[in-house]
């Protein structure tokens, strides 16, 4: 019912939006309008309608900077969610994984980068196994070193008792 009223109500003022033209045509000047009325009546109509123009401008303006900003936070908050559905997606389906990859390598400067990025990693690599390996060395050199000193003193401590027995025997 409401809307029936505001429809009526629209309906009636455009009506007599239409009327009053031609009923106020029937009432006649009491003043002669002179030229110089006349201009400054154009004048005014000039610069009145200039201004409702800048109005409309100047609301127009703050209204596409507030649409662009709402639309602007709403794009962020689409493209997280789609960027959280494609995460989850090849978290769990192992062809779209593969697909997306397979598409991202096809980019020249993905691959470089790629490629760039494992011989980096391979580099480090082979840095850590060789200085683990020099360590290894180390270690092992350093427990030869002490096993060749124990089988030393093994060696000149059984020297020695058997040429300690010996002597005692000799006298």
């Amino acid at each position: 019912m409401k809307f029936f009223y505001t429809v009526v109500f629209l309906f009636v003022g455009f009506l007599g939006g239409m009327i009053a033209p031609l009923v106020a045509s029937w009432i006649k000047s009491t003043f002669a309008v002179q030229g110089s009325d006349a201009l400054s009546i154009a004048n005014t109509y000039i610069v009145f309608t200039t201004i409702i123009f800048v109005g409309f401008t100047v609301v127009m303006g703050v209204g596409s900077y507030a649409f662009a900003q709402m639309f602007a936070k709403s794009k962020d908050a689409h493209e997280k969610l789609i960027f959280d559905g494609l995460r989850e997606r090849i978290s769990n389906d192992d062809k779209t994984s593969i697909q997306l990859l397979n598409s991202i390598i096809d980019n020249p400067a993905v691959a470089e980068k790629l490629a760039e990025i494992l011989t980096e990693k391979v580099d480090n690599l082979m840095e850590q196994a060789v200085a683990d390996s020099e360590e290894c060395i180390v270690q092992a050199n350093a427990g030869s070193k002490v096993i060749n000193e124990l089988k030393n003193k093994i060696s000149n401590g059984n020297t020695r008792k058997k040429n300690g027995d010996d002597n005692e025997n000799t006298t």
